[in-house]
């Protein structure tokens, strides 16, 4: 079974340079981890360069590059 899941501060939580993250992204960490030793495949959808800002190969799922960053209207990026 191939899963698809959204979450744009993942990146930031591979990478482990200290910052503190909500409960939501440690989640859905857990679920990605827990779904992969089951034998399912996920892949995670975050934003471009993600894969390089992270550089660690050290995670079990997929980081999918989707979308710019810093792109498009400040208020509607959460929506796209």
């Amino acid at each position: 079974m191939k899963l698809l899941f959204y979450d744009s501060e993942i990146p930031e939580f591979l990478k482990n340079i200290g910052n503190p993250f909500g409960g939501a992204c440690v989640r859905q960490y857990a679920i990605a981890r827990g779904l992969v030793a089951n034998g399912c495949q996920v892949g995670i959808l975050t934003w471009k360069g993600a894969k390089d800002y992270v550089a660690d190969k050290d995670y079990p799922f997929e980081l999918v590059e989707s979308y710019q960053r810093g792109k498009g209207i400040r208020v509607l990026r959460a929506i796209y």
